[in-house]
């Protein structure tokens, strides 16, 4: 029998107005399956993994929500698998979906069922994620466990000015500015905010396009010629940016909003900070092993890029 696969090519498929069972599988022991419908609608949970109706009559929406805590672990990846046919066949058709990544999430919609003119139509409700980096993705669920795991199929835009003065070299250096970079790309994507550029500007302005997941790693690959001061006129016409700096001048002149690397401890946090590893250290594996200093990275960030 036929095998469907939904996700981010194909949202909807239609299969036979039949009994249907529906399942999770993957690290879900701390989760629970459950179908929204009214009181007429019969559904039966098999276990919390599982849901059975032997006939879809309403639509009814399918979740998954954590069982002991408040939003999923960080990496936690859910295959969801619908069978429509009798408990004997042995050849049922099955739509399968794209691995949905819930972290961070308190709740997600998966899939919905409504039954039309004698099939039923089976659509996806979890909107796929783009791929990120490692440090990206840590940054999206830390966003999405503030901001809630609401996820919207709307796009918005951004791009990111980075400073390339003298004076940020030690943040080229460590990879200060390339994490900055990723977890910006995380929060930004935690809030539906998917088109993301960057620019290097300093005596002049270089455009740099790439992927999410790569545009750091494009950024760190691009020669830079290091300027005397930045020429901030050259985002007069730039909708949408977002500055990586260190310089508390630029900061405190609120032309743009910002994120600042700075190896001051003491630095002011009326803007996102994004504090220097220690010596020796890569930014982004400092980062990455402190899970923390991310949470309250996302924490400043959020109301920065949704006001």
């Amino acid at each position: 029998m036929p095998i469907y696969l939904l996700g981010s090519r194909t949202a909807s498929v239609d299969i036979p107005d039949r009994r249907v069972s529906i399942s999770i599988s993957g690290p879900v022991d701390g989760a629970t399956l459950y179908a929204d419908a009214t009181d007429q609608q019969n559904v039966v949970q098999v276990n919390p993994h599982a849901i059975l109706a032997p006939a879809i009559t309403e639509q009814v929406t399918v979740r998954v929500e954590p069982n002991d805590t408040a939003t999923f672990d960080h990496g936690t990846i859910v295959h969801l698998t619908i069978r429509c046919g009798s408990r004997a066949e042995s050849d049922p058709v099955q739509v399968r979906f794209d691995p949905i990544n819930v972290s961070g999430c308190g709740t997600m919609e998966l899939v919905s069922l409504t039954p039309r003119h004698g099939h039923i139509s089976v659509a996806l409700r979890a909107v796929p994620d783009v791929p990120l980096s490692p440090l990206a993705s840590m940054a999206r669920t830390a966003a999405r466990r503030i901001a809630g795991s609401h996820r919207s199929p709307q796009s918005g835009s951004l791009s990111i000015a980075i400073d390339t003065s003298a004076s940020m070299k030690r943040a080229f250096d460590d990879g200060s500015v390339l994490a900055a970079i990723d977890a910006v790309i995380g929060v930004a994507n935690a809030v539906s905010i998917r088109a993301v550029t960057a620019m290097l500007v300093g005596a002049r302005c270089i455009p740099i396009e790439a992927p999410a997941a790569e545009l750091a790693q494009v950024v760190a690959h691009t020669p830079l010629q290091w300027s005397a001061g930045t020429r901030w006129s050259l985002l007069s016409d730039t909708e949408h940016a977002l500055v990586i700096t260190d310089s508390m001048k630029f900061v405190d002149s609120k032309q743009f909003p910002a994120v600042c690397v700075s190896y001051d401890t003491k630095f002011p946090t009326a803007v996102p900070v994004l504090s220097a590893p220690p010596d020796g250290m890569d930014a982004g594996q400092y980062l990455s092993a402190n899970p923390t200093l991310v949470d309250e990275f996302a924490a400043a960030l959020l109301p920065v890029l949704t006001t």
